[in-house]
């Protein structure tokens, strides 16, 4: 089952089809992230979150406390970005999404992605 992308979460779909570990290939891939604060014109205020293999992107969702002016990571200086996990059901491509369905099915156990392949698809965008 695909969970709707919530309000302020974004998508981007990858340029180019991705292959998984397996050797399958995705025709088409997109990975849902979500934003806080801006990026500084010198890119150097940038914190990537990384997440539970099964979380979604929000990170004020499972860990409020780290976000904000009292939190570790600040909005107001930091540039602060979560994506959601290709396999995932949070809006990144993963089963029940219509790309992931017609190349293997709709069965739970087909493909298994790897971590390889969760840092290339976001390393792709």
């Amino acid at each position: 089952m695909t969970i709707p992308v919530a309000a302020g979460r974004q998508q981007h779909v990858l340029s180019a089809p991705f292959t998984v570990e397996s050797g399958a290939v995705l025709p088409r891939v997109t990975v849902a992230y979500q934003t806080w604060g801006t990026l500084a014109p010198t890119r150097d205020n940038a914190v990537l979150v990384c997440h539970a293999l099964t979380g979604s992107a929000d990170v004020a969702d499972w860990w409020g406390a780290l976000i904000g002016s009292e939190g570790a990571l600040d909005p107001s200086t930091d540039f602060i970005i979560c994506s959601n996990v290709l396999g995932s059901c949070y809006g990144t491509t993963g089963p029940g999404a219509p790309e992931w369905d017609a190349v293997f099915g709709a069965h739970p156990e087909a493909p298994a992605v790897t971590l390889r392949d969760v840092v290339h698809s976001v390393g792709d965008t």
